[in-house]
């Protein structure tokens, strides 16, 4: 087939848009609920775990480290945190590999035990590492930029806080929505390079991505505005101020630290599954159109006639 004949061939293909991928994505979730949660149940308790202990450890070396000021202390702070974080993005790899095949149309599985680590979530959790890499370097540039060149230009510090959070925010929402978006679907359906291809296969779609990702994001801060609501309305409000030291907020951490845990693991989970199942529905529509892509034989779940 002609390079003219495959581009009009595409062309007719319609891309998937923002709204019918999120509609998907809240179908998915709804109507396959009791499967979601089998299969997320005890990834969501690894990873509470996990994060309660490391965040912990983390917290109680911070403030021993405010304290005498050893720099001894101060790496096992930061060991503590960087073990607890790898463990995390493995946890949740071997969870959103779960998923993704779900949405793929596999069967959930029976028993309520679902934590299978194969070779494809080894692949999954490979491909997040590389991407979480990215991430750091970008948060380095960030970091450097606000400490040396924000503060050259005359912007006081308050004003270098705000745009190194705005920025990097930014520059996270855009590298998932143009690489980590489909990372999970393209391992699950595809061999070879991930980060390659997902580079290649995000290349057009990326306000789309970015879209999505507003979308799908809502209910996981819901849940977590309202968690924090109700625990506040019932033990009382946390009177805080930015001009409080660094102790304070870390004393103020580590009391509320299994509601936080909890919060914040349940809006995740919630929010990686929407992501998830859209991310596989957007990729099978790419592939569809686009005709040097592998083929394969693994379709979208119908939702109308999976089991509940």
């Amino acid at each position: 087939m002609s390079a003219e004949a495959e581009a009009g061939t595409q062309a007719l293909v319609r891309r998937v848009s923002a709204l019918s991928a999120a509609s998907f994505a809240y179908t998915f979730l709804g109507r396959r609920l009791a499967a979601v949660v089998r299969l997320c149940l005890i990834p969501f308790v690894a990873v509470a775990i996990v994060q309660y202990v490391s965040l912990r450890a983390y917290l109680s070396e911070l403030m021993a480290f405010i304290s005498s000021g050893d720099p001894r202390v101060a790496s096992l702070a930061l060991g503590a945190l960087s073990a607890g974080l790898f463990i995390t993005v493995f946890i949740l790899a071997v969870a959103i590999s779960a998923i993704a095949n779900l949405a793929l149309g596999d069967c959930a599985g029976g028993g309520w035990i679902q934590f299978r680590v194969r070779r494809q979530e080894w692949r999954l959790y490979a491909a997040y590492l590389r991407l979480l890499l990215l991430a750091a370097g970008y948060s380095a540039a960030v970091y450097l930029a606000a400490v040396f060149i924000l503060p050259m230009a005359g912007f006081g510090p308050s004003e270098t806080g705000v745009m190194a959070a705005l920025v990097l925010i930014a520059g996270f929402t855009m590298l998932f929505a143009r690489i980590g978006f489909l990372i999970a679907p393209i391992v699950a359906l595809s061999t070879g390079a991930v980060l390659r291809k997902a580079l290649r296969n995000g290349g057009g779609d990326l306000a789309r991505n970015s879209a999505l990702i507003l979308y799908l994001c809502v209910p996981g801060l819901l849940i977590e505005v309202l968690g924090e609501y109700l625990l506040r309305t019932g033990s009382g409000p946390v009177q805080l101020a930015i001009d409080l030291p660094v102790l304070y907020y870390a004393r103020v951490l580590e009391q509320r630290l299994p509601e936080f845990v909890l919060l914040s693991g349940l809006g995740g989970f919630v929010t990686l599954v929407l992501l998830t199942a859209a991310s596989v529905l957007c990729y099978r529509n790419h592939v569809f159109g686009d005709l040097s892509a592998v083929q394969d034989r693994r379709g979208i779940a119908n939702l109308d006639s999976a089991p509940v």
